[in-house]
């Protein structure tokens, strides 16, 4: 979500290997120092990380707005002090239950913290196509590696 956040091997490992597809498909080559950003305008690929936080975004706005998802039940969890008030609730946010660092890279806990930074806008949309635009801002907005 942001240039300091922690990036997983594997990431990165496929961030590079997209590079390099793109430094193909562009004809580039390391030593001419072609930006990321700027392969990725050429060619019109996304980065993993973009690619990823769409895919995510997509699957929280489904969720939300498609009754037989199986993460509805997950996203919509209010069974935790349900009296309380505060203002992550008023926000609409989505509680992250997973307890462990492993269970916190977990696919669901992740989309759910890209979710809650998303903001309330798409949270609301009800639309697919105004959905797909609120995505794209939110996308365009994260850091590309």
């Amino acid at each position: 979500m942001s240039d300091g956040d922690p990036q997983c091997s594997l990431t990165k490992d496929l961030q590079v290997a997209l590079n390099q597809a793109m430094r193909i498909a562009t004809k580039t080559r390391i030593k001419d120092h072609v930006r990321v950003s700027d392969l990725c305008e050429r060619t019109k690929i996304k980065s993993v990380n973009h690619m990823t936080a769409q895919a995510g975004l997509k699957m929280v706005w489904g969720a939300l707005n498609n009754e037989d998802s199986a993460l509805r039940g997950i996203l919509q969890s209010d069974d935790f002090q349900p009296s309380a008030s505060s203002r992550s609730k008023a926000r609409g946010d989505f509680r992250l239950v997973a307890g462990s660092t492993l269970a916190q890279r977990n696919v669901p806990n992740t989309m759910m913290k890209l979710g809650n930074n998303a903001g309330t806008n798409l949270k609301t949309c009800q639309m697919k196509s105004i959905a797909r635009r609120e995505i794209a801002k939110i996308v365009a907005a994260l850091p590309i590696v």
